[in-house]
């Protein structure tokens, strides 16, 4: 499961000069993300036509009269925003929306062990800082009471020699602070199996 977070992306479109600003660049897939043009030295009394284009390709279009227009998607790529009002079209900078995603990687791999043998599990995050991070050992949360052997740090899940109770499924969570808020991205199951 994957979670989204994007509160807001600015596309500040200005005739004279143009930017783009974003804040923050990444989001977690699932939540919608907003985008708001604006050519704010366009005359105020005549429509403006405002496309927002992803990948070059236009996604949505809105006229307006003296105010901003509002994009939404949920989707990550390559975004840009043109303005046109009677015969002057200009294009603003691009951004990029990325998606933070988690996934588990296994050494060795694939994650079939003797038993006796070292496993070392990481969990990933393809983008974000100041990252938590918290495993599951057959859908249960690893902590030092409930899990004695599993060797948990930071990124990594550790069991220094696996046997048959060490067999099943893991997984991980990230969970990084957003603003006001705590959000998190799970990665899918990894199953390990003990010979």
């Amino acid at each position: 499961m994957t979670i989204l977070q994007i509160d807001s992306l600015m596309l500040a479109l200005v005739w004279s000069s143009l930017s783009l600003r974003i804040w923050p660049d990444t989001a977690y897939p699932g939540s919608k993300v907003i985008f708001q043009c604006l050519a704010a030295e366009a005359n105020s009394s005549l429509p403006v036509n405002y496309w927002l284009l992803m990948n070059e390709k236009p996604v949505d279009k809105m006229t307006q009269i003296n105010r901003p227009a509002k994009f939404s998607t949920r989707i990550e790529g390559s975004y840009y925003c043109t303005v046109t009002s009677e015969t002057i079209t200009v294009k603003s900078n691009r951004i990029t929306l990325r998606f933070i995603r988690t996934s588990i990687t296994s050494e060795p791999n694939p994650a079939v062990l003797y038993e006796g043998s070292r496993l070392t599990l990481s969990c990933n995050a393809t983008h974000g800082s100041q990252l938590s991070y918290t495993w599951f050992f057959n859908r249960s949360e690893v902590t030092p009471l409930t899990s004695p052997s599993f060797r948990p740090a930071g990124s990594k899940l550790v069991v220094d020699r696996v046997t048959p109770l060490h067999a099943g499924i893991y997984s991980c969570l990230t969970e990084a602070r957003l603003k006001q808020e705590n959000r998190s991205s799970s990665s899918k199951e990894v199953r390990v199996v003990v010979k």
